[in-house]
């Protein structure tokens, strides 16, 4: 029997009993659009989950900090030696030492009290910050800085009685102090140490917390603002602490998010204190989990109902055509021909069943992801991004592929049936 019959044989047969048809390829719409719609709602929540962390800065970084009181090892530092383990680390892209120091910055009667980063420019590029005006700054050049998109709004009068933060255009400004005496000591010590004049050669575009509030200055011209810092201080409050340059914390960006884990684990392993958005990432990834897998099992009943109907179906066409079938041996059909056959008709149930089910999901996510956002921040606690429901095409391509493989596995035993009966009795049947 030539394909083209086969499917034309079997399309004839279901469309003969089109109510029981209907019924069977509904079960199956059912099934199928609840198997794809759970899992999008899955897929939905990890992307709106990982598009929230993202807001926080970039999920490849892990932030890294000497053990608190050593954590039992007090030989654990920051430097160059550490630096350099950590770019050996398989998965690492870029390591970025950091030296943060805060600082009273005046100009005029305005002050802010900022936090400055050393960090340099390559360095910054490499990890993503962008400038929004201006540049930043070059090799060679002393006491010039580069803003963070909300510094220039963070400056006010101190004498004011209230705090009236007011907007400064930092890089047109000629009279910028970073002041290294604390500005309300008068002592002689504090006259001793002059403010520093600095210049801002850019601003950053708005990124994240690590960089939105802060200020930058190469690496090195810290270091010489902190050893001033550091000699006002001791002379000023008799702090005795040993003057040392190791690095405050480090920035390591791997290459790719799958890496982060490893690298993180590497690190903690060797003593050092790290941290990475990933980690949120991956508690917020479990809400959604202990969510999805209840929905999840129950498109998977859902599925296995429209299995049970299919085979009954099948089992049904079987006694109402067993004439027919007897009819199809004596004139020369195979067994082959009639197992094929009934195998097609029940694929096609599958199959269309899966296409029509791969629709209703589709429309089914429209809805959700239009009136859907508010029901699910209520239902998980979390803030959700505008996409509630995500189906890639993998997803619509897996589920049809599912539901065709039931659409024959439900029809395999009735066929067998249907091969098994005896021509002579088939005939001599009733119908």
């Amino acid at each position: 029997m030539r394909v083209i019959d086969l499917f034309s044989m079997a399309l004839r047969n279901l469309i003969k009993r089109k109510l029981r048809t209907f019924l069977t390829v509904l079960g199956v719409i059912i099934g199928t659009a609840s198997i794809i719609i759970m899992i999008s709602l899955g897929l939905g929540m990890t992307a709106s989950f990982q598009a929230q962390i993202e807001q926080w800065g970039d999920i490849r970084l892990i932030n890294v900090y000497a053990p608190y009181n050593g954590g039992g090892a007090t030989d654990l530092v920051l430097d160059d030696l550490t630096v350099a383990k950590f770019e050996q680390l398989k998965g690492v892209d870029v390591v970025a030492p950091i030296i943060e120091q805060s600082v009273c910055v005046k100009i005029g009667k305005y002050q802010a009290w900022l936090s400055i980063r050393g960090m340099d420019a390559d360095v910054m590029q490499k990890l993503g910050y962008n400038i929004d005006t201006g540049d930043f700054f070059q090799d060679g050049e002393k006491n010039v800085f580069v803003a963070g998109s909300y510094v220039s709004t963070s400056f006010y009068n101190p004498q004011s009685y209230t705090y009236n933060p007011v907007t400064i255009d930092l890089l047109n400004e000629k009279n910028i102090q970073l002041l290294i005496a604390d500005p309300y000591d008068t002592s002689a010590a504090a006259k001793k140490y002059k403010p520093i004049k600095i210049t801002f050669s850019g601003t950053l575009q708005s990124k994240d917390y690590n960089s939105d509030y802060y200020i930058f200055t190469p690496l090195d011209d810290l270091k010489a603002i902190m050893k001033q810092i550091n000699a006002y201080r001791k002379e000023s409050y008799n702090d005795t602490t040993k003057l040392t340059f190791n690095y405050t914390s480090a920035l390591v960006r791997c290459a790719d998010i799958k890496t982060v884990k490893t690298v993180l684990q590497s690190i903690q392993d060797m003593g050092f204190d790290a941290y990475s958005p990933t980690q949120q990432l991956d508690a917020m990834q479990q809400t959604s989990g202990s969510l999805q897998m209840p929905l999840g099992a129950m498109g998977v009943v859902s599925l296995f109902v429209a299995a049970i109907g299919i085979a009954n179906t099948m089992m049904m066409a079987i006694f109402e055509r067993t004439k027919e079938i007897g009819i199809m041996k004596v004139i020369g059909a195979s067994l082959k021909d009639i197992n094929r056959l009934f195998l097609t008709e029940a694929a096609l149930i599958g199959v269309l069943g899966g296409l029509l089910g791969v629709g209703l999901s589709e429309a089914l996510s429209y809805i959700l992801n239009h009136v859907g956002v508010s029901f699910f921040q209520m239902y998980i606690g979390q803030n959700m991004s505008g996409t509630v429901s995500i189906i890639p095409i993998w997803l619509s391509g897996a589920a049809l592929l599912f539901s065709a493989m039931v659409g024959i596995i439900s029809g395999y035993f009735p066929a067998r049936r249907a091969m098994k009966l005896s021509a002579i009795s088939a005939i001599r049947a009733d119908g």
